[in-house]
């Protein structure tokens, strides 16, 4: 469980996201119970947050906007390191 959910996030949540992303933005969820059909994904998720509490595991949940610049951020981290070891980027 603590591989699981502490090398994924979750994207905050409104009705809207769920129809968006599918009920992929429950990554945690998802994760942890794949075969669970994904419109009851929130319903997964006070019981894993109870549990991840309870465990001591960060529960990690951001907002969309937050997601992809954390996202972005490592694609430029990773560029820069590849340009610094002589590596020309695509």
């Amino acid at each position: 469980m603590s591989r699981q959910v502490l090398t994924s996030r979750n994207i905050r949540s409104s009705l809207l996201h769920d129809f968006l992303y599918g009920g992929l933005n429950y990554r945690i969820e998802h994760h942890l119970f794949p075969t669970v059909p994904r419109p009851y994904l929130r319903k997964c998720r006070p019981l894993t947050m109870a549990d991840c509490a309870e465990q001591g595991l960060e529960y990690y949940e951001v907002s969309a906007a937050r997601s992809y610049a954390e996202v972005l951020a490592h694609l430029r981290q990773v560029t820069e390191q590849v340009c610094r070891s002589g590596g020309q980027p695509l």
